[in-house]
């Protein structure tokens, strides 16, 4: 076994036979090929921050970005040929029945933008099928807590939710084929059969479609049902979505995957984290916990061989929570992916555009939380989203307990620059210094001083102070994602002099405190 040091955040990994070398796309931007033998990498492009996957494809390198699910075309030289974004679609929203109309659901049509690239793998035209998903971007009406659904939309299988799953292939020309699927939450991996008949997609948000109905009864409440508290009643399930690769081109929008969402395993709370099918046709699927292999032999139906994986119990009811369908067909994880965020900038009626916040920065001793910082703990948190937003069921206090024990655990990607980077020294000064000030609200190991300061123009809300903890990776930036990038952050009419005295820094200062950041 060879063991060699490539990068912070190693990601993805594609062989090519050609010239026997292996290609790592690492999450701080950087793409590094290995001779496959043995001894020091041979190339190092510096491309962009958030790589996810590297497909080797012909005299090129695809490789996909995570959060902005894009495809970067490299030439054998090394140079960016082409950028491939995965197109804007169209979908619809349902929502709880209107004051106005008690009992009609609102369903309105609305545009969904493209992001969070689970996985992407090879075709055999020589492009490549992407597993992803869709959110919402025009404005979302937060509805007051119902029975009767839940304000961001979905439900069971549908694609009516906020977040959707969506499946994109991607042509050599560079023309995009995309459709959306039913399903649970989190299509975290995918697989083309060899004779290119069937595509199959692995789901890690659990089905919570036994948790007490309607959305709003709590436990010991007018004698409704009782909280889940964990175990055999509280139905989880392992999805596969088996559907046609001829049929992305021509199906419609939302397609119902044969393969349809049966209980593949042997028990419940099984999520998915990869699939794969082997050259004779069968499917392989791996659960996370318990640790095991299925293996489905006739497609697109049968009942898999289970075989059982050696290793340590990965169980933790955080992450369980965290990755479960809340019941409006998303979950925590839909819009925290790997624990952070995803990128996108919502619109909520009444509040205004607000930016997707990371989870994975060290949030103990942070709060107060969510983007005015008007939730005094995680159990508040739970309420207004989990319950109140997302339609999921009250958790028991042992449950939120291990809720927050896992997310404050997390920790952010390794920085994208070194500390002893000079250009970063001399912005760490300037960081420091009361001339500019950035140490006034963004101090100590969270990088935050927890409070929330009034510098939104809607409604005057007052914002909390975020953590910078794991900055450089959060594009676009600023609470409403103004700024693409950390140096347009400094824009004023995006941040200016609001976020520090930085209006007097010369274009050389900006680029230091530019490079201080990315080593947070």
């Amino acid at each position: 076994m060879d063991r060699r040091a490539v990068c912070k955040a190693p990601r993805g990994i594609a062989f090519e036979p050609t010239t026997a070398l292996v290609h790592v796309a690492c999450a701080e931007g950087k793409l590094v090929s290995l001779p496959a033998k043995g001894g020091a990498a041979v190339r190092t492009l510096t491309l962009e921050p958030d790589l996810r996957d590297v497909l080797v494809r012909g005299s090129e390198l695809w490789v996909t970005r995570f959060k902005t699910a894009e495809v970067l075309r490299i030439s054998s030289s090394g140079a960016l040929s082409q950028r491939v974004g995965l197109p804007q679609g169209q979908g619809t929203l349902s929502q709880p029945p209107s004051k106005s109309n008690e009992f009609t659901e609102s369903v309105r049509p609305v545009t969904l933008q493209s992001g969070v690239a689970w996985r992407a793998v090879p075709s055999a035209t020589g492009g490549a099928v992407i597993v992803h998903q869709q959110a919402v971007i025009d404005e979302i009406p937060i509805p007051a807590p119902s029975a009767e659904g839940s304000a961001y939309g979905g439900g069971g299988f549908d694609c009516s939710g906020i977040v959707k799953n969506v499946m994109s292939s991607v042509a050599p020309d560079g023309t995009v084929t995309t459709t959306s699927f039913h399903g649970p939450p989190l299509p975290v991996d995918i697989a083309v059969s060899a004779d290119q008949t069937w595509v199959a997609v692995a789901h890690a948000g659990m089905v919570d479609s036994m948790a007490p109905r309607p959305f709003l009864v709590f436990p010991n409440e007018g004698g409704g049902p009782v909280a889940h508290g964990g175990g055999p009643a509280f139905f989880g399930g392992t999805a596969l979505s088996i559907m046609p690769l001829s049929g992305l081109a021509s199906s419609p929008d939302c397609n119902f995957p044969q393969g349809g969402f049966e209980q593949v395993g042997t028990s419940s709370n099984e999520p998915l984290v990869a699939v794969a099918f082997t050259p004779s046709g069968q499917l392989l699927a791996q659960t996370r916990q318990p640790s095991q292999l299925l293996v489905l032999r006739d497609l697109p139906w049968g009942t898999p061989e289970v075989v059982a994986l050696p290793g340590e119990s990965r169980l933790d009811t955080g992450h369980e929570l965290f990755h479960r369908d809340g019941g409006g067909g998303i979950a925590c994880a839909s819009c925290h992916p790997e624990g952070g965020e995803d990128g996108q900038t919502w619109s909520f009626a009444g509040t205004g555009v607000r930016r997707t916040q990371a989870l994975h920065v060290g949030l103990r001793d942070t709060a107060p939380f969510h983007w005015n910082g008007d939730l005094a703990n995680l159990g508040e948190l739970m309420s207004e989203v989990f319950v109140g937003r997302m339609g999921g069921v009250k958790q028991t206090e042992s449950r939120l307990s291990s809720l927050s024990e896992w997310l404050f655990s997390m920790k952010s990607p390794q920085a994208i620059r070194d500390v002893t980077d000079e250009a970063a020294i001399r912005g760490q000064e300037l960081f420091n210094s009361p001339a500019v000030d950035c140490v006034s609200c963004h101090s100590g190991a969270k990088l935050t001083n927890n409070k929330s300061v009034a510098i939104d123009t809607v409604n005057a809300q007052k914002l909390q102070v975020p953590s910078l903890v794991g900055l450089a990776y959060r594009a676009p930036f600023m609470h409403s994602g103004c700024a693409t990038t950390l140096t347009a952050r400094f824009d004023p009419a995006c941040g200016g002099n609001a976020h520090g005295n930085t209006s007097t820094l010369s274009e050389g200062q900006l680029g230091d405190l530019v490079a201080f950041l990315e080593t947070l």
